[in-house]
């Protein structure tokens, strides 16, 4: 997603945690989200703001919130979508940096503080991404762990829960797409590498995924192939016309 070719734009060096805005978008999970926001606040260098956007919850997603009420500040909605969500949470935010995570992972220690060191370093790139692992949920049985292979090795993704990025870059690209069930995160970042937008990569884990069975990829399998194929078209769209 590096630039291309042109003009610099020269940006302010951004290091200070409390210009984060950290997001997460959650419906009806109460059994991760305390983990994922611990995970956050919890940070050896936490973010100024953490926005929760409860996309319509039925479960007992707010009583899990409750203990989070002078750390995070909670919006909830009809339910929308993540997408939706995600971009209720950008409007929301009133940091210079956004980050992500999904509701059913966790942020490694140093996440925020490996990425913001990076995104200070003087080539002043807008968007820094990490390193990803994934874990079987520790709660499932044997019978259920063993429905799933997990490759344990950091694999380097470009994905929400991996990204730090400027607030102008963001908007820049302009906000996720609804339309898509689970093929959002593939189809912004398309759109990134059309609005040229400049990245650097860090060699730390900075989240970890959890896989647990109701994962959205799992439970939208069959959506998974018609999503995909929308996102390829228009990424080539997208080249055709730039």
């Amino acid at each position: 997603m590096a630039g291309r070719a042109g003009r610099k734009i020269v940006q302010p060096v951004v290091s200070e945690p409390d210009r984060v805005t950290a997001i997460l978008a959650v419906r009806d999970g109460e059994r991760y989200i305390a983990e994922a926001l611990e995970s956050i606040v919890g940070q050896s260098t936490p973010p100024g703001e953490v926005i929760v956007v409860d996309d319509g919850s039925t479960d007992a997603t707010p009583a899990a919130l409750e203990p989070f009420a002078e750390q995070a500040r909670v919006m909830r909605q009809e339910p929308a979508g993540v997408a939706a969500a995600l971009n209720r949470g950008v409007a929301a935010a009133t940091g210079e940096l956004l980050a992500f995570l999904d509701a059913d992972d966790v942020w490694t220690p140093n996440s925020l503080a490996c990425r913001l060191d990076r995104l200070a370093a003087s080539d002043e790139p807008e968007a820094v991404f990490g390193r990803i692992t994934q874990f079987i949920s520790p709660e499932l049985d044997p019978a259920a762990r063993r429905r799933f292979r997990v490759d344990p090795a950091p694999a380097h993704v470009t994905m929400f829960q991996t990204m730090l990025i400027r607030r102008n870059a963001f908007d820049r690209v302009g906000p996720l797409a609804t339309d898509y069930v689970i093929g959002a995160n593939i189809d912004w970042m398309s759109r990134a590498r059309t609005a040229d937008v400049r990245t650097a990569d860090v060699p730390d884990v900075v989240a970890c995924r959890r896989i647990h069975g109701s994962n959205v990829g799992v439970r939208a399998r069959d959506r998974q192939t018609v999503d995909l194929v929308q996102v390829v078209r228009a990424h080539r769209l997208r080249n055709l016309s730039s």
